[in-house]
């Protein structure tokens, strides 16, 4: 028999806000040398340790990245009805926010969206060691949450949030437009327009889920 679902881990970029306007506003800020460095360093991180967080890539470049978002507060502001559909969930999922950010960074996003009462974790790249695009990330951040894997559904915007967990038999949400997919959606994803969606694709997985 089926289990219930009754945990959500969800991405943060791109999902719940539009990261696009604060990105342009620190790429206009930092030295356009630096930035070239980017690669550079995330290769020397792969090198050394075999994988590379953004905790370490902007330390590398001496860059404050949350100095920068608290300058840039204005751009940080969730999608419609994202703090509606939250409180709704909230009542009836345990919720946990995954990211490829630094712990740090994505704790200060999440107090300027005003978001982070709503999660009983967060769980990022500085936990794992490793991205999302990496099974590993996601079999370690299960252990981190001490969750139970067939009752968990991952609700973000990219295939790092889909592909792995998919892999894993994890039910998903993929939020966004249909048309700019550069993915094919695996069999346990359900596509939604929007984050506001949410429950009514939660309801459509748990009948797939118990039939």
């Amino acid at each position: 028999m089926a289990r219930e679902i009754d945990t959500l881990y969800i991405d943060l970029d791109g999902t719940l806000w539009n990261e696009s306007k604060l990105n342009e506003k620190i790429r206009e800020t930092v030295n356009n040398e630096l930035l070239a460095k980017v690669s550079q360093y995330i290769n020397q991180e792969i090198e050394l340790n075999g994988y590379y967080t953004w905790t370490n890539v902007y330390k590398h470049l001496g860059i404050n990245y949350c100095e920068l978002i608290t300058k840039y507060a204005s751009q940080i502001y969730p999608y419609p009805q994202v703090i509606e559909t939250l409180t709704l969930l909230q009542k009836a999922y345990s919720l946990w926010l995954v990211s490829d950010a630094g712990l740090d960074y994505t704790k200060l996003k999440l107090k300027l969206l005003g978001l982070t009462s709503f999660f009983d974790g967060i769980i990022t790249s500085d936990q794992t060691m490793t991205m999302k695009s990496n099974l590993d990330w996601w079999t370690k951040a299960i252990k981190i949450s001490k969750k139970s894997q067939d009752r968990i559904v991952v609700i973000g915007d990219s295939k790092n949030d889909i592909i792995p967990t998919s892999e894993l038999g994890i039910f998903s949400i993929c939020i966004g437009k249909l048309e700019s997919l550069t993915f094919s959606l695996p069999e346990r994803t359900v596509h939604c327009s929007s984050f506001a969606q949410v429950p009514l694709m939660l309801n459509n997985i748990t009948r797939r889920n118990n039939e």
